[in-house]
């Protein structure tokens, strides 16, 4: 089933749900999973608060698409629903930056980011105890947030505006008077 399929059936339970249902649906999930937090955080020296953090990021990840409009509803007979980020050309142009690359050069973008991070993540690890591979996590996170949604076609193409050498549309459609 399809990420955005998925999203709209929850999406749709969720609105169903009687209003005071609604707020102890999202709160006593967040209390559990930071009551096992503290747990681990105690135990084992894990990073506190991370995975109340992380269970926010995906409560938002299913929620705020479905609020905003980024998904469309399939026409009947299509199937699934059509995932659309809207208003992300600096996205857009990142991902094409990185498809101009040539391959040789592609290959090796993903490892310098996370090697930089890592570097960074060790020396602050060495220096002031900063959690081990908590940096180098993110960054890793940050390059499937930016390459994942345009890989899948979820991203929308902006439409390119009109220049100062290019007509406008009024222009376009406008017939020139024939006065012969």
């Amino acid at each position: 089933m399809a990420y955005a399929t998925r999203v709209v059936r929850w999406n749709q339970w969720y609105d169903q749900l009687p209003d005071e249902w609604r707020f102890q649906l999202i709160l006593w999930p967040l209390i559990l999973v930071g009551a096992i937090n503290l747990m681990l955080t105690i135990w084992a020296g894990f990073p506190f608060a991370l995975l109340v953090v992380l269970g926010i990021l995906i409560i938002t990840a299913v929620r705020v698409p479905y609020v905003l409009g980024w998904i469309e509803r399939a026409p009947i007979g299509e199937g699934a629903s059509k995932f659309q980020i809207h208003g992300a050309p600096w996205l857009v142009n990142i991902n094409r930056r990185y498809d101009a690359l040539p391959e040789a050069r592609r290959f090796w973008v993903f490892p310098a980011v996370l090697v930089i991070a890592g570097a960074i993540n060790m020396m602050l690890t060495i220096d002031s105890g900063f959690p081990f591979g908590l940096l180098f996590l993110l960054a890793l996170l940050a390059l499937v947030a930016i390459r994942a949604p345009f890989a899948a076609g979820w991203i929308k193409e902006p439409v390119p505006e009109v220049g100062p050498n290019l007509p406008s549309q009024q222009e376009v459609t406008e017939v020139p008077d024939q006065a012969n």
